[in-house]
């Protein structure tokens, strides 16, 4: 199977010299709806099937055989969406919805689906803007968010996509509700004030002593200091109630520091973007009667680096230091992880996009010794047939180990090593012009 999917990339990738369409930029109409365009009224549907080749399928619930995985399990996957969207002149609504179908013909009941809702509205105002976001989700299995990879979890909450069954660790059902809310106000010509807040509650299936609810709130002030520079100050309050802890934990993060984003002098394709900040992360103690906090203080930050090799393709890199929470776990993880991607065009019509990561970090609250260790690579090769249909095969690679001292779900396993190969068509239909 692996080397038949391998025939079917280079393929892919040989195809890129047949000119396929007379576009001056290969950027314009590759897949789906040309770059640049955004109609005040737009319906869209989109629709994929995979075929699937996992050689670490990790345990679905009680209907696989003995073992927490099966090697080399053979399936189906179905994806499809709508994606609704309507432009004002100063408001937007957004309704997303997509639906994901697995068939696995080893299991007895051989049907696993999943899918994602949202709703968004956004108001512009003359010095100032505000929007509303809403987004429910339920998956028949379990992830770890903190595979340093792209998710399929989306950037926003309007922006939405149905769980991977790639990325799954467990067989553990989940519902998600996010509720966002968030602003700016533009004081002056170079100061600007933000806010923005995000309640989200994971209700587990059919146990619920994973459950959480966390409120997350922070406002920004920002001063331009130059067109690439500005002094940032910002606070934001963390409160994450686990089911079956007394008290909550709570982070408040202060940044103060310089938002920079500007090209290097010695290489003009080449943007840099950085913010350092501290974070305070404390969690209520009970002696006797009395309940105390302990508090820890960490620096926390991110850069990012971003660099235009062509006019066709880009090469980035991105470092993250802060505080990880994971799915299911009660422990809180101080993370460093970094990333780098490629994207691309080779040909006129054929995209190529490939990521790799690592993560790693000690839990706060017990030793400090790595807790966890994950690494993780992706790689797609898309190539369009014609302007709504494409082909594409992709593969995902990920491991993962966690220290004995994680306390982990019943029926996720302490490590993992997996690699998953997906080769199938892709189609996008407009149904409002």
């Amino acid at each position: 199977m692996a080397k038949f999917i391998a025939g079917i990339v280079i393929s892919l990738v040989v195809a890129c010299s047949t000119p396929a369409f007379a576009q001056t930029q290969p950027f314009q109409g590759l897949f789906g709806a040309p770059a640049g365009t955004a109609p005040q009224e737009s319906l869209d549907l989109t629709a994929s099937v995979f075929g699937v080749n996992d050689t670490n399928l990790p345990r679905l619930g009680r209907d696989l055989t003995q073992g927490d995985t099966t090697p080399d399990v053979l399936y189906t996957d179905l994806l499809s969406g709508l994606w609704f969207n309507k432009r004002g002149e100063r408001t937007s609504f957004a309704a997303n919805g997509v639906s994901r179908l697995q068939y696995y013909p080893q299991l007895a009941n051989g049907m696993r689906w999943s899918g994602t809702g949202a709703v968004a509205v956004n108001r512009t105002m003359r010095r100032g803007h505000f929007g509303i976001d809403q987004q429910a989700r339920y998956s028949p299995y379990a992830h770890f968010r903190v595979i340093p990879i792209p998710s399929e979890d989306a950037a926003t909450l309007a922006d939405v996509s149905a769980p991977d069954s790639a990325l799954a660790v467990s067989g553990r059902e989940s519902y998600r509700y996010n509720t966002g809310l968030h602003g700016g106000y533009q004081m002056s010509r170079r100061t600007m004030l933000s806010a923005a807040y995000q309640y989200e509650y994971l209700d587990f299936v059919p146990v619920g002593q994973f459950d959480w609810r966390t409120h997350d709130a922070d406002v920004t002030l920002s001063h331009s200091v130059t067109p690439k520079a500005a002094l940032v100050a910002g606070y934001a309050y963390h409160v994450r109630d686990f089911e079956g802890e007394r008290l909550p934990l709570r982070r408040q993060d202060i940044n103060f520091g310089v938002n920079y984003n500007d090209t290097l002098p010695f290489s003009p394709q080449t943007t840099l973007t950085f913010m350092m900040g501290s974070t305070a992360l404390s969690r209520g103690t009970t002696r006797g009667l009395t309940e105390t906090d302990s508090t820890f203080f960490r620096m926390i930050g991110r850069a990012e680096l971003d660099h235009q090799m062509s006019r066709t393709w880009h090469i980035g890199a991105f470092y993250h230091r802060g505080v990880q929470y994971i799915e299911g776990i009660s422990d809180v993880f101080l993370a460093d992880s970094v990333t780098a991607n490629l994207r691309g065009y080779m040909g006129p019509r054929v995209e190529l996009r490939a990521t790799t990561g690592y993560s790693t970090g000690p839990l706060r609250y017990g030793s400090q010794q790595r807790a966890y260790d994950t690494a993780a690579s992706t790689a797609r090769v898309r190539m369009a047939i014609t302007r709504g249909l494409a082909a594409q095969a992709e593969y995902v690679y990920y491991r993962y180990v966690f220290s004995d001292a994680v306390t982990l779900p019943t029926g996720t396993s302490a490590r993992g090593n997996r690699q998953v190969f997906r080769v199938g068509l892709t189609t996008w239909i407009p149904l409002l012009n």
